[in-house]
């Protein structure tokens, strides 16, 4: 089980004992704010000498949202851009994630998201997520501290947030969409579902909804009979997250080398090139050219492998020991745990990787990270628990939704692709474009399918911020069930 695990690990972030791809993730930081960071070169000292007219603030959240005696309260942070109001009570949410919010999101008018904003004459919020960058609502990552991190909670800390902006803005019959990719997308799908009284409408990239526990869809991309018998040696899975890493983030838009460079077509040259017979030397290749954009290291020949290292620092609750990339490591690694799942496996061993990374490893990940409490029975449970709360792919539910997907993102299959057009819940799949893609500014080069993807979900944001909830009455899942009910009862009495 340990070897496992040591194969696992791949090359660790300078300042870290964590590697660059972890469960998915970004080491240290959300998805979407690693990749944006990347894509436009910015003053990093400080977002606000970039974008002068973006505001940051506090505000009071509730620790425990389900237990009225608990009133125990919180600083949560959020940006706030006004630059695009045209104070119509149109509201654009972008919802932070499993890392630091530093702004860039509720800032860049190149997003696409912001390019609707000034379109639409709307204000502009980021919120940061509980437990993560400088949002504490408890100021450790202990075990019994992080009962309070659940996507619940985090819905729940959504829909305050939304209450007391429209109090402190004074936003008259607010018309509020959400925004998020991949785990906030999940988020901005799951709010639209559970509190639709809230917004007119929801926009989830890359959300992967169905809650499955062993996921091994990053591993096993669908490759042809010879690519899958090729000899591949214990070695390979080394660097597994690496291969995760480059197929994921393909023509992604989030930076120049994304588009033409650090792509599955350049990974597949290497590990293909025939003046190279060893295969064992074309990994060591992809690695060395790897680590020369994502440093592993000062030394970017050398590939660290510790267990207990990554336990030592992501099994601390002390945030002086975690620092910033392993308190989001640890958070991230809690929500799968704890709920989500999406613990990245080779359990169906039909893949390049073999069998070296069964489910068995990341149970005692988290066992080791977060105690006896945390074992096989309470980790099945958390995520079948989660499972049928939201529904999954199959039974999610909700009007005035937007589910683009990439094509290439393996995350894709964990989507759902319901299409009820009475409902407005619409998944789009990207053909050709990866995790999050249909977010991030054009490019020239881009793959073809994402300006009529974009332009589709522009389309039915437009169509939901028309809506008027003072004219147009209750609208969400809620009124629809009502309406159906209607229905439904009136047929039945017509056929008696």
């Amino acid at each position: 089980m340990l070897l496992a695990f040591l194969l696992l690990l791949v090359p660790l972030a300078v300042d870290s004992k964590l590697p660059p791809f972890f469960l998915g993730k970004i080491n240290g930081q959300t998805v979407l704010n690693h990749h944006l960071n990347r894509q436009f070169v910015t003053n990093d000292a400080s977002v606000f000498d970039d974008y002068p007219y973006l505001q940051v603030y506090n505000f009071t959240q509730k620790l425990d949202h389900f237990d009225r005696f608990n009133t125990r309260t919180w600083n949560q942070k959020y940006f706030y851009n006004p630059k695009y109001s045209r104070n119509n009570s149109i509201i654009f949410l972008m919802i932070g994630g499993e890392g630091p919010e530093n702004g860039r999101w509720a800032a860049k008018p190149e997003v696409q998201y912001l390019q609707w904003a000034s379109e639409f004459g709307a204000d502009v919020f980021d919120l940061e997520h509980r437990f993560f960058g400088d949002s504490w609502p408890i100021p450790d990552m202990e075990t019994s501290s992080l009962q309070y991190l659940t996507t619940q909670q985090a819905l729940a800390d959504l829909a305050f947030f939304i209450e007391s902006m429209n109090q402190k803005y004074g936003f008259k019959n607010p018309r509020w969409v959400t925004f998020g990719g991949s785990y906030p997308g999940s988020l901005s799908a799951w709010f639209r579902q559970k509190y639709p009284q809230l917004t007119v409408g929801s926009v989830a990239s890359s959300a992967p909804v169905n809650l499955k526990l062993d996921f091994y869809g990053n591993l096993q991309p669908p490759f042809d009979a010879k690519t899958t018998k090729l000899d591949i040696n214990n070695f390979f899975g080394n660097l597994f997250n690496t291969f995760q890493g480059m197929t994921q983030y393909t023509y992604d838009g989030q930076s120049n080398s994304t588009h033409s460079d650090k792509t599955v077509r350049k990974m597949c040259q290497i590990m293909t090139n025939a003046t190279e017979p060893d295969t064992v030397k074309r990994v060591e290749n992809l690695f060395l050219w790897f680590n020369q954009m994502e440093p592993a290291g000062p030394d970017l020949s050398v590939m660290p492998n510790s267990y207990w290292d990554v336990i030592a620092q992501v099994g601390s609750g002390n945030l002086t020991i975690l620092k910033e990339d392993g308190a989001a490591a640890r958070g991230w690694m809690w929500l799968c745990c704890n709920e989500i799942g999406f613990l990245q496996t080779t359990n169906q061993g039909n893949n390049v990787f073999g069998t070296g990374v069964p489910l068995n490893l990341f149970i005692d990940m988290c066992t080791d990270m977060f105690g006896d409490s945390m074992k096989i029975k309470q980790i099945m449970s958390g995520n079948k628990l989660s499972q049928n709360y939201y529904g999954g792919a199959d039974f999610y539910n909700a009007t005035n939704v937007v589910l683009p997907n990439g094509s290439l993102d393996p995350w894709h299959a964990l989507g759902t692709y319901k299409t009820n057009d009475n409902q407005n819940l619409l998944p789009y799949l990207i053909n050709g474009t990866a995790h999050c893609g249909d977010m991030y500014a054009s490019y020239v080069g881009e793959p073809a399918s994402l300006p009529a993807a974009r332009a589709f979900i522009k389309q039915h944001v437009r169509e939901f911020i028309r809506y008027n909830p003072a004219v147009d009455g209750p609208q969400g899942s809620a009124a629809f069930q009502s309406v159906f009910f209607v229905f439904s009862l009136l047929a039945i009495l017509t056929l008696q």
